[in-house]
């Protein structure tokens, strides 16, 4: 290498180095003024909660208060063997605060289906990650979180693991988060063809960019979860692109699937790579299947004429817009 390649070199990977520096300082300095957290998390529920020594008699768990200066509301846990009980009032409150914060734009429905599904997979030890295809701010995504980091906090408390329901073993699992977090891409020709027959519009591509992109998502994540981003994956790009990447050799098992991107293209391509790894058991959920016809589309294409499913029995209502099914054996 020359002299003058070397100089390039040593400065090319400087400037590299700095910029890494200032995309770390400025996420931590972000994060340093976070809103309002809950008043606990995942953390305070295994130090304080989940052990033998956080009451006066060793045994019965310490109750939460509520925070006078916030909106919560009342946030009693009562003094109960069953983890689920507490791990409920801890997701519900992290349901709340996305709903506070506008962290999603899912029905209230939808989002409790979210927390519902998630908790049913733990509660059975249904084996698999959670994965969610257009994320957009997060918010389903951190519901899906905190059931997660909450049971895999109960797992390494004394209070659970000595208790009489055995020794509890919930790993934390994968999360997975795929969005271009820069919003909607372009149209394809299927989604084009479906908008003339059914002559309604979508939304115009790069609809639902929001300030920060995916550093403020990942900012809701430290502050409303604390989380420490351990088994926490985000993959920013078309869904083409990352899960042909990605999803082919790291995700394995999938436990629930959510799938949020409008059209067929986006659909189509997430079935495509992901729905052969949902477990039998798990949950898939598609929130655009009564709004978008180009998703209702691209449902049916690929369950119906592909897999010989008849979708339209087997779908579950949430509301208007989200349905979802659970997967069945040798389907």
């Amino acid at each position: 290498m020359s002299t003058f390649a070397t100089v390039v070199h040593k400065v090319s990977e400087e400037n590299l180095q700095k910029q890494k520096v200032l995309k770390n300082a400025t996420f931590e300095n972000s994060v340093e003024n976070c809103f309002p957290k809950l008043p606990f998390d995942h953390l305070f529920l295994r130090k304080k909660v989940f052990s033998r020594n956080s009451s006066k008699d060793g045994r019965t768990p310490a109750f939460f208060k509520d925070d006078p200066k916030s909106n919560y509301s009342e946030m009693l846990i009562e003094s109960t063997n069953k983890k689920e009980e507490f791990i409920r009032k801890y997701v519900d409150a992290v349901v709340r605060e996305v709903r506070r914060q506008k962290l999603t734009m899912v029905s209230q429905k939808r989002l409790e289906n979210v927390r519902d599904t998630a908790l049913h997979v733990l509660e059975r030890n249904i084996e698999g990650d959670f994965v969610e295809t257009g994320t957009w701010k997060g918010g389903c995504s951190l519901v899906m979180r905190a059931a997660n980091l909450a049971f895999s906090s109960a797992s390494t408390s004394s209070f659970f693991n000595s208790s009489s329901e055995g020794r509890i073993r919930h790993t934390r699992r994968q999360n997975w988060l795929f969005d271009t977090f820069e919003g909607l891409p372009g149209f394809s020709e299927a989604d084009e063809r479906i908008e003339k027959l059914v002559k309604r519009r979508m939304d115009p591509p790069g609809s639902y960019q929001f300030e920060g992109g995916l550093q403020s998502v990942k900012k809701s994540f430290k502050c409303i979860l604390n989380d420490d981003f351990q088994n926490l994956n985000f993959h920013k790009g078309l869904f083409k692109q990352t899960l042909s990447s990605v999803a082919a050799q790291r995700v394995k098992k999938i436990a629930v699937l959510r799938l949020d991107g409008d059209m067929y293209s986006s659909t189509m391509d997430v079935l495509q790579a992901l729905y052969d790894k949902v477990v039998k058991g798990g949950f898939v959920i598609i929130d655009d299947y009564g709004w978008w016809p180009q998703c209702k589309q691209a449902v049916h294409d690929f369950f119906d004429k592909q897999r010989g499913m008849n979708m339209s029995t087997r779908l579950i209502k949430i509301d208007n817009t989200g349905h979802y099914f659970i997967k069945p054996q040798g389907y």
